[in-house]
Formats: C-alpha cells, sequence, structure tokens
C-alpha cells in the first residue's frame, strides 16, 4: 500500500498534482489539488428491529478490504493451498476409484463363475 500512497502523491507528467486527504486541501481548491479517492465503499445494515432509534440511525458497518495479489491473472495467492488440495484429493480419488471398480471387476468375475457352475 505504500508504493501506492507515494505514486498518488508524486507530481504526474499532466502537471496533476494529489495530495494527502487533510494536507493543506481548502474549500474552493481546483481538482488538481484534490485528495486520490482510489475505492469508495458504500455499505448499509441490512436488518430489521423493531427498536425505532435504531432504525432510524443504523450502526456502522465494519469492511474488511482484502487485496490479494493473482497468480497468471487467474488464481488469487491465497487460494493456492486451496487448489493443491482439490488437485491431490481429486487425483487420490481417481486412483481410489480405478482400485475399486477392479476389485468390483474381480468380484463379480468370481460370482459368474460360481453361478455357471451350479447352472451346469
Amino acid at each position: 500500500m505504500n508504493s501506492l500512497r507515494n505514486y498518488s502523491v508524486t507530481p504526474q507528467s499532466d502537471g496533476f498534482v494529489l495530495k494527502p486527504y487533510g494536507q493543506g486541501s481548502q474549500p474552493g481548491e481546483t481538482e488538481r489539488h484534490a485528495s486520490a479517492l482510489f475505492l469508495e465503499i458504500l455499505a448499509v445494515a441490512d436488518y430489521f428491529t423493531t427498536n425505532v432509534t435504531l432504525m432510524q440511525h443504523p450502526q456502522p458497518v465494519d469492511v474488511d478490504i482484502i487485496l490479494d495479489p493473482f497468480l497468471f491473472n487467474v488464481l488469487p495467492r491465497s487460494l493456492l493451498p486451496t487448489a493443491g488440495v482439490v488437485i491431490v484429493v481429486a487425483i487420490v480419488s481417481f486412483l481410489v476409484s480405478q482400485w475399486v471398480v477392479i476389485q468390483l471387476g474381480h468380484i463379480v468375475a468370481v460370482d459368474g463363475k460360481v453361478q455357471r457352475k451350479k447352472q451346469q
């Protein structure tokens, strides 16, 4: 986040200068000397209560902003261990299912031979 802040306060080639919020910003200044707003979250509590005061003045809503870099613009880095576990489970379950099918095939083959012998 520090690099983002540094970028926002450095002068750009077009002369557009951004100041951090609260550092000498005066009402009526031009937009070229305003604070940089990168993200604005508007959230409202979603509930209903019989408390009239609480309905007229709801409590603030806490918001967590999680910035997670992507790997190859496909997978968030925090999901890498989860994806690894899913892949390992898929491979193991595939191998186990093949083994179960083979074992069931042997049981069916043996059962079929027993029934043929009984018929003869």
